[in-house]
This record gives C-alpha cells, sequence and structure tokens, in this order.
C-alpha cells in the first residue's frame, strides 16, 4: 500500500479500478432492459406503417438501441429510441415481420415485436365464443355487444338475425355493436354474424346469442316426434339454418356402405320435416361433416368426410342453394392417403376464401385444402406436426396467440396430449411453444372459448379414460396453463363436448356426454372465471355425437343427438 501511495498513477488506477467495480456491481442489481410502445402484435394491412417507440432503462451510457427486422417491409426515421415501420406495398397472403431492439450497451438485453400484415382483401372473419355478454333479459334494455375474433375489416358489420347493427370497429379482432331494446324484447335466440364489406359475401361464423330467463338449473326432454328414425348408421349431425326461414336446421352422415345426408327442415317447435331431394345419396360412407360459406353466395353449404377405402378418404363439398337443397360442387373431389375423421374450417392464408384442415388420425401431419372460392378446393398439402400429435381426432379453430391469424388445437387421444399449431398466414402451420400439452387419458373432443373474460381463448377437453374434463387456460401467446382446483369429473366415461349459456345467466357452460357405463348427458355451469361448478345429471340416458341450437325458438339452447346403434336422431329440448 505504501508503494501505491508514492505513485500517483497508481492511485488514480486504483480509484477508477473501484468505481469501475462499483458500477458493475451496480448494472447487475439493476440490469439494463427495453421496453417497446406498442408492445403486443400489432395487425395492419400492406402499404400501412407503424411507430415503435423503446425506452431504455438502467442505461447510464446513453448508447441507445439498435433496430433489425426480420421478414418483409422496411425502416424510416431510424433514431435511438423510435422507428417507422413501413408495410411492403402489396403481399399475396397474411405475413410476418419481426422487429428487434437490442440495447447497446448490453445486447444480451432486447424486445421483439411482431406486426402481421394482410392483403387488402378481406378475410373470411372468424368469431370467438362467446359473445359478450353471451345472452341478455327478454324486455331488457338496449345494450352493447362486444365481439371478439379475427379477420375483421374496418367496415365490418355485425348483423342479429340478419339485420345489420350500427357497428364500431375497435380492431382486427374486435368489433362493438349496439342492440337495440326492440332486439331482444321478446325470448329468443339470435344468430350472429359477422359481415365484411368487399365484392364477396364475406361472411363469419355463426354464434347463438340467447335471450332468455335465467334459470337454476337445466333439463332436457323429447320433443313431439323425438326420436325421429334415420337410416342406416348415422354418424355425425350439424345444425344451420339451410333454407333461411329463421328455423334451425339440422344435416346428418350416414356411414353405411352407401352413405347419404339427410338434411331435417325445421318446423320452429322441434320438430322437423324431410327437404326436397333428401336423403342426398352419396354411395360411400360419410362420416364428420361441418357448415360453412365455401362458395362465398351467403348461403349454407356442408364439407364432408366420406370413406373411399378402408384405409383412404374423400373430402367433398355440398353447396346450398338456399332453399334446403344442395347440389356437388363443380370439380374434382379431395382424395386424402388415409382415413380423417375429422375436419375444421377457417380462412387459414386470409385471402377471403374458406379452407378446411384435416388432422389425420394414423400419422403425425396435418392437411390444409386451400379453398379456392367457388366450392372446390386445392389438393391438400401436408403440414408435419410434433409426433406426439399423432392419433389427432378432434380440431378447435381460433387466433391462440392473438397475431391475426387463426390456430388450431387438436385432441391427439394416443398421446393423451393436445396439440396446439400455430398459424403462419401462408396456410402452413408451426407447434406453439410447449406443444403438446399433457391432459387426461384418451382426449377426444375439445372446445375453444373465453371460459374465464380475459378476452383469450381456453380450451376444454374431455378425457375419455380419465373421466373428467380438462380445463386449459389460454396465456394469449399460444401457451396453456391448466385451471387451478381440482379435477372436473364427470361421473362416466365423457366423449363429445358442446358449449354455450344453457341457463341464461350470461356464463359460459359445458354439456358432456358420457358414454358406456353413465351413457348420459351432464352439465357444468360456468361460473365465469374458468371455473364449473360440479356436475348435475340431466334426465337424459342417450349417447352420440351432439350439436347445439334453439329449435323452439323460446330463447333456450337445445341439442341434437344422433344415436348410431338404433338408427335415429333424439332432438332434446329444454322445457
Amino acid at each position: 500500500m505504501r508503494g501505491i501511495l508514492r505513485n500517483p498513477m497508481a492511485c488514480v488506477n486504483l480509484l477508477a479500478a473501484i468505481l469501475a467495480g462499483c458500477g458493475d456491481a451496480k448494472m447487475a442489481a439493476n440490469p439494463v432492459s427495453v421496453t417497446l410502445d406498442p408492445s403486443t402484435t400489432q395487425i395492419i394491412q400492406q402499404g400501412q406503417n407503424l411507430k415503435i417507440s423503446a425506452t431504455v432503462g438502467n442505461d447510464s451510457s446513453g448508447k441507445g438501441l439498435s433496430w433489425s427486422l426480420s421478414g418483409p417491409g422496411s425502416f424510416a426515421n431510424q433514431t435511438a429510441t423510435s422507428v417507422t415501420y413501413n408495410a411492403p406495398g402489396s403481399v399475396s397472403n397474411l405475413e410476418k415481420a419481426m422487429v428487434t431492439a437490442m440495447s447497446l450497451a448490453d445486447p444480451t438485453q432486447s424486445k421483439s415485436l411482431q406486426i402481421t400484415v394482410r392483403s387488402l382483401t378481406a378475410a373470411v372473419p372468424f368469431i370467438n365464443r362467446p359473445l359478450v355478454p353471451p345472452s341478455a333479459l327478454p324486455g331488457g334494455p338496449g345494450f352493447v355487444m362486444t365481439v371478439n375474433g379475427t379477420g375483421f375489416a374496418s367496415g365490418a358489420t355485425v348483423e342479429f338475425n340478419g339485420n345489420a347493427l350500427t357497428t364500431t370497429f375497435v380492431s382486427d379482432h374486435q368489433l362493438t355493436a349496439a342492440v337495440p331494446t326492440g332486439d331482444i324484447a321478446t325470448a329468443g335466440t339470435a344468430s350472429i354474424v359477422v359481415a365484411n364489406s368487399g365484392t364477396a359475401h364475406l361472411t363469419s361464423n355463426v354464434v347463438f346469442f340467447p335471450v332468455a330467463t335465467p334459470e337454476a338449473s337445466v333439463n332436457f326432454s323429447d320433443a313431439a316426434g323425438s326420436p325421429i328414425p334415420l337410416g342406416i348408421n348415422p354418424a355425425v349431425v350439424a345444425v344451420a339454418d339451410f333454407n333461411g326461414d329463421g328455423k334451425q336446421d339440422v344435416a346428418v352422415t350416414h356411414a353405411f356402405n352407401q352413405g347419404t345426408i339427410d338434411i331435417l327442415l325445421g318446423n320452429g317447435d322441434g320438430t322437423f320435416t324431410q327437404a326436397p331431394g333428401s336423403p342426398i345419396p352419396i354411395g360411400i360412407a360419410a362420416g364428420y361433416i361441418l357448415v360453412g360459406d365455401f362458395n362465398g353466395d351467403g348461403k349454407p353449404d356442408l364439407a364432408v368426410q366420406e370413406e373411399s377405402t378402408n384405409t383412404a378418404a374423400i373430402i367433398e363439398v355440398f353447396l346450398g342453394n338456399g332453399d334446403g337443397t344442395f347440389v356437388p360442387a363443380p370439380g374434382p373431389t379431395s382424395f386424402m392417403e388415409e382415413l380423417s375423421p375429422v375436419i375444421a374450417a377457417g380462412d387459414f392464408n386470409g385471402d377471403g376464401k374458406l379452407d378446411l384442415a384435416v388432422a389425420h388420425h394414423f400419422s403425425n401431419s396435418l392437411s390444409i385444402l386451400l379453398g379456392n372460392g367457388d366450392g372446390t378446393l386445392a389438393q391438400p398439402v401436408d403440414t408435419p406436426v410434433p409426433a406426439d400429435a399423432l392419433g389427432g381426432s378432434i380440431i378447435a379453430t381460433g387466433d391462440f396467440n392473438g397475431d391475426g391469424i387463426l390456430d388450431l388445437a387438436i385432441a391427439t387421444g394416443r398421446a393423451n396430449a393436445t396439440t396446439i399449431l400455430l398459424g403462419n398466414g401462408d396456410g402452413t402451420f408451426a407447434p406453439a411453444p410447449g406443444s403438446p400439452i399433457l391432459v387426461g387419458d384418451s382426449p377426444g373432443f375439445l372446445v375453444a372459448a373465453d371460459l374465464n373474460g380475459d378476452g383469450k381463448l381456453d380450451l376444454a377437453i374431455p378425457n375419455f379414460l380419465s373421466g373428467t374434463v380438462t380445463i386449459l387456460l389460454g396465456n394469449g401467446d399460444g401457451t396453456f396453463t391448466p385451471a387451478s382446483g381440482p379435477p372436473m369429473l364427470t361421473g362416466g366415461e365423457p366423449n363429445s363436448i358442446a358449449l354455450g349459456d344453457f341457463n341464461g345467466d350470461g356464463k359460459v357452460d359445458l354439456v358432456v356426454q358420457n358414454q358406456f357405463s353413465a351413457n348420459n348427458i351432464v352439465i357444468f355451469l360456468g361460473n365465469g372465471d374458468g371455473t364449473f361448478a360440479p356436475f348435475s345429471s340431466t334426465n337424459v340416458a342417450k349417447t352420440g355425437p351432439m350439436a347445439v341450437a334453439d329449435f323452439k325458438g323460446d330463447g333456450r339452447l337445445d341439442l341434437a343427438m344422433v344415436d348410431s346403434f338404433d338408427n335415429q336422431l333424439f332432438i332434446l329440448l329444454q322445457p
């Protein structure tokens, strides 16, 4: 020490070293941080620009940031704390760009912002369930309805039973609409859709909105004439208003060797009449069926999975004429190289045409059939998925990470898991972080909805062998967290599941169909926070695939259920 004191430069160096050490300690205690504004995924159109600002915390150096761009577009007006992102002037599909701000003082600290760029062509909109609120009291005051989803254009309107409401565009994924008192004056169930403006008639999926007085419990009983005799081996049921009379109708596929499709037109009282030309002959076994507008004419069409051989399948579209009759779409059908029990619809590349996703049951792949807008489909393009996704059985669609692009959730029964696939905007998909997610034993079905009211999509998954329902709460970034609390026991072997506000209290409920030992339907009444009351049994001792609609127009959601063993269809009405 005496030698150091005799050397003034040594003292200076020692002091500098001490101060530097203190500075390092201070930085370690308060590391550099980077924040961006905006901080969540942004969705803009081609040719638009977006200003991004950054803040650097605990940076005494004043060095600021460096900016980098991955994906389409360019930068302008770049400074140490802000930049303007310019979207490309033209995109053919949905495209993603990633803007990253990195601290120059500590390059390990950075923040990134994802930007989804849409073309000027409006997409087919998609509505998340539930609507907010999910239901209303008859005779109550007018209110503002919030509709969440994806693909909403700036001129989109919310339609209430076909009538356009005064609609406010909030964002690509949210609209608000004024519902006048007159629309809810009496009990009933409204069909809500979102319509995007443009040359084509781009309408969303239908979400039901009950107008009813709350009830303490839910039960069902057979409608007059139920069960309805059908042909051999009815397989799957779908509902829609096929003839435009404001009453819900039913379509049922048959999985015997010379398959058919029954079209049953609702009379508005829970009874049905065969449509002209029904049953529709197919000639091969027909399985899964869904409703969508595949040619953009505003009339509901049908997409049907058909079994061409014991190891292969065909996807065929039947175009609705708007009067309850259907004709096969022109052109070739789409041939699948293996059996594919289920299909899901959505505009997966944002081009304004409805597409199909097919999860294969025996391989780790997903096929996407892009729609041509005329009812025909392009030949399948396979997307590899994780091996744990083997055995995909049911698909749910929604925007799980908030980037404005539709994603997929697949129940994978043989892996006891649920696989989350995030859309890239061009019809391809990639696994989400943390996917697949282990659930119970042998999950078969699943549904997507916002179950806890936080604006993020969640999943409800019945587990057949576990006798439980798993609730996965969405984090908004494509990842999910299992809901807290004990397992939701169903009292049997749960198979199919459906959701809606069945008791009219403004909260989402779950209806679960148990097979084998219980052979019944149970209901879980929602608490609105992602939790549910213990199941209550109904007086329905029946089993089979089911669909939800209000078949008698009283504001109570009812069930249509296929009985494949006795070749009949049950119409189960709330009293």
